[in-house]
């Protein structure tokens, strides 16, 4: 059996899809957000969820989280949100992958490739309204696009932004920016252009701006609300006397004679640092208290005077969204 388990909720994961749809009209499109092993929850086993439960876009960050979709037979229009640091044109050509593109010279080179196999390829336009990381500012997008219609190989499929504060459902930031992006689009109209999928609402910019749905949303981080249960296991127990120190940097001292639980997992296994001496965990349907800091494979929590208030093997539950949520406790 092993020691630290991740279970994810498939069920809940289509729920969360599905509460989205209900946000948004039917002509509107999801886009089930994979990036980074589908937020850690296992990307090549949630896409066939996702597109199940009503999503037809997938995206991912990195060309090598797209690669592994296609390698595992899932076929559906995947968007590369970030451009190939190697750019490698050739499996996003092959693959029939869809390329964020900002840069003209990367979009040239894209363009090359998909002329050398006769096949058209897909990219959508990234404008940056504000979030200051990637994507042509506002002004320079018609001149972006104008130059584009030279790339006879590419098909400018989408145009899209980012919001920095979707979070906050009075945040006037966010509305400065759809009205920057909206403006864009105005002007490419304008000018006879027409971009099929315009899409800028991310997870917070779907429940809380409805304005922004467009073409398609974005559905990430709160796609994946709910459907993580972490467990370990004790390996140790040991009783220490009042004063004795806990883990590295002696930053916890027994109060009183006390029963001290280690717990096989640590921060290789991603909990976090900020874990120690504030977090809570479930043993036996009981909260207890993390002591002293969280190490590398291993965190210590403290069961108090009675001796079988736990006992070796007992498993530990770190995360349970069924209940009560992240056991975390701040100050």
């Amino acid at each position: 059996m092993p020691v630290t388990t991740a279970c994810i909720n498939l069920r809940k994961y289509s729920q969360n899809i599905k509460d989205a749809r209900k946000f948004i009209s039917a002509n509107t499109r999801i886009m089930a957000v994979l990036k980074a092993n589908a937020y850690g929850h296992g990307a090549t086993r949630l896409a066939p969820v996702a597109l199940n439960s009503g999503a037809s876009y997938l995206a991912v960050a990195y060309l090598s989280e797209a690669v592994e979709l296609r390698l595992n037979q899932i076929n559906a229009p995947v968007l590369l949100l970030s451009k190939p640091v190697n750019l490698c044109t050739k499996k996003i050509v092959g693959l029939n992958l869809t390329q964020t593109i900002y840069n003209f010279d990367f979009a040239k080179k894209l363009n090359d490739t998909a002329k050398y196999f006769n096949k058209r390829t897909k990219v959508h336009l990234n404008i940056d309204t504000g979030m200051g990381r990637t994507g042509i500012q506002p002004d320079n997008a018609l001149a972006f696009v104008n130059k584009l219609k030279d790339l006879k190989y590419l098909e400018l499929e989408g145009i899209f932004t980012h919001f920095a504060k979707a979070n906050s459902r009075t945040s006037s930031y966010t509305n400065q920016q759809l009205n920057k992006f909206l403006s864009v689009i105005s002007t490419m109209e304008k000018h006879n252009i027409n971009i099929p999928l315009k899409h800028a609402a991310n997870s917070y910019a779907t429940f809380n701006f409805p304005q922004s749905h467009l073409d398609m949303v974005r559905i990430g981080i709160k796609s994946y609300e709910k459907i993580l249960v972490l467990t370990s296991h004790i390996t140790n127990i040991q009783y220490l006397n009042t004063d004795s120190f806990i883990s590295y940097d002696c930053t916890y001292q027994v109060k009183s004679p006390s029963f001290i639980a280690t717990v096989s997992t640590g921060y290789e296994d991603g909990i976090p640092k900020s874990f120690s001496n504030r977090g809570m965990v479930l043993i036996k349907d009981k909260l207890y208290p993390v002591t002293g800091q969280v190490c590398m494979d291993m965190f210590m929590v403290n069961l108090g005077k009675n001796p079988f208030e736990a006992a070796i093997g007992d498993e530990v539950t770190i995360i349970d969204n069924r209940k009560s949520g992240v056991y975390f406790t701040w100050p």
